[in-house]
């Protein structure tokens, strides 16, 4: 359910996760909806362009709360 914000707007929160690359070293970037419901088309080598496409369609991230392995050779990392 889409939350309402200080503004009184509606919007929509997603969350900004990294994702292995099998075919290479390294991850690209995704987005999908606190629901489920909807994720992001398509990969992003860049964080803020994943989060560039996810306000793009609406929706609000906290960027606070990345999640995956967000470095390089594996690393786990979690900022939240």
């Amino acid at each position: 359910m889409p939350s309402v914000s200080s503004s009184g707007t509606s919007s929509k929160k997603a969350l900004v996760y990294s994702s292995v690359v099998q075919q290479a070293p390294g991850y690209v970037w995704r987005w999908r909806s606190d629901d489920g419901k909807e994720e992001s088309a398509e990969s992003f080598p860049y964080y803020h362009d994943c989060l560039a496409d996810a306000r793009a369609k609406g929706y609000e991230v906290d960027l606070a709360s990345a999640h995956g392995n967000t470095a390089p050779g594996g690393s786990p990392h979690k900022l939240d």
